[in-house]
């Protein structure tokens, strides 16, 4: 297992019921740039077998439409099963839906004001062995 890994934008790591765990720096800006440095921090991160993702966007200030476009895109390439992001309130889920439906994601991807609520349904995507 990879150690954490903390950037100017994200602080992500693989928790113990390996789910990959990012959270967004206070006042972030996701642009393209930082969409690539993420994706492929995740694949070093968690390599192998695909892994679901809680990414919690609380305190995220922006994300530009490329970086949208390239994360919904990118996902499965980046070893995620599916994504739940964590968003601070109901208004901010009206404004992530209409993203969503603009850039559908390659993946199972939901938004969540519980990061519980968020855990139990990404615990429906991992991969389960015989």
């Amino acid at each position: 297992m990879a150690a954490e890994v903390v950037t100017r934008s994200v602080r992500m790591w693989l928790d113990d019921d390996g789910i990959v765990q990012q959270v967004s720096a206070p006042g972030s800006d996701y642009t393209l740039e930082v969409a690539h440095d993420v994706c492929a921090r995740i694949r070093a991160l968690a390599p192998g077998k695909p892994h679901p993702m809680l990414v919690d966007i609380t305190l995220l200030r922006s994300i530009s439409r490329d970086a949208r476009t390239f994360f919904a895109r990118q996902t499965t390439d980046s070893g995620i099963s599916a994504v739940a992001l964590l968003i601070a309130s109901p208004l901010a889920r009206v404004v992530g839906n209409f993203f969503m439906r603009a850039s559908p994601a390659t993946v199972p991807t939901r938004l969540f004001t519980s990061r519980d609520e968020a855990r139990s349904w990404l615990h429906n995507f991992k991969e389960r062995t015989p």
